[in-house]
């Protein structure tokens, strides 16, 4: 998972480039992927962004690395679940915080 994570990593960096801040990027990726707006994304939504960002791996290994991430074990990943992913756990417990609702 250390490879992933890094790997990750280095695409949120890119994606977010010098416009944005990478948590920033962090809440629209969410929210985009959040398609029902629940606060939280399934396996399917989890394998459609990873899919989105260029990984390319079997199902199952996606599978392996969504557990992973879903520590709660609650079958989604909320936001702070979806942080640690990118930025490991002392970034989700220093400021970020889950994104606020759209009033629009």
């Amino acid at each position: 998972m250390c490879s992933f994570t890094l790997q990750l990593k280095d695409k949120l960096q890119a994606k977010a480039g010098n416009k944005t801040t990478e948590e920033a990027c962090l809440v629209k990726m969410f929210k985009y992927y959040d398609t029902h707006a629940l606060g939280h994304i399934d396996f399917k939504q989890f394998y459609q962004a990873m899919e989105k960002l260029g990984f390319q791996y079997e199902e199952s290994k996606m599978q392996e690395i969504f557990s992973a991430c879903d520590t709660d074990q609650s079958g989604s990943l909320d936001y702070r679940e979806f942080v640690c992913m990118f930025l490991g756990e002392e970034a989700a417990t220093k400021g970020h915080i889950a994104p606020k609702a759209d009033n629009s």
